[in-house]
């Protein structure tokens, strides 16, 4: 029976995850010689088949959509960003599609607001088949291990510079 630490995540699954991000010795290289492990998965690749890559460690950008409470944290829908275009001056809409990120904590208040834009930082657990308009939509569903809101101030940065410049 695997054992879950409090953010819902197994061993096996932290540690992963820890390699996702910090990297790893290669082997037969020198000490200290690091390489990403594995590339993080691309929403599209994802979404096709996500059964594929249950289990696999991601980190998607998501605009805040619904936020519902649960017993054990909160479960957010996320319009996915892409990540060009979080720092954009203006909210862009051009996404790839929606997901579902649980989180097995209290996340920070900034990240529960409706349309703000979060990096979801976890694991693919699986799917769930709800609701979009008249149609049946297949949701990606992340375990997040860290969810981190992208300040507002980064996200308007460019309308700020534009506004400065002179036009001649």
């Amino acid at each position: 029976m695997p054992v879950y630490n409090q953010a819902g995540m197994t061993v096996a699954m932290v540690s992963l995850i820890a390699l996702f991000s910090k990297g790893v010795d290669e082997p037969g290289k020198e000490a200290g010689t690091k390489r990403r492990l594995p590339e993080n998965r691309r929403f599209r690749e994802v979404h096709h088949n996500i059964p594929e890559y249950v289990d696999s460690a991601i980190s998607w950008y998501g605009e805040v959509e619904e936020v519902i409470e649960t017993a054990n944290g909160v479960r957010l829908r996320l319009e996915q960003v892409p990540a060009k275009y979080v720092h954009q001056p203006v909210a862009t809409k051009y996404s790839q599609g929606r997901f579902i990120a649980e989180a097995l904590f209290e996340p920070d208040s900034a990240v529960t607001e409706i349309d703000a834009i979060v990096a979801v930082h976890g694991s693919i657990t699986g799917s769930e088949t709800r609701p979009l308009g008249d149609n049946e939509y297949v949701y990606p569903v992340v375990r997040a291990v860290k969810i981190e809101a992208i300040p507002r101030s980064e996200r308007i940065r460019g309308i700020q510079q534009e506004e400065e410049v002179e036009t001649y």
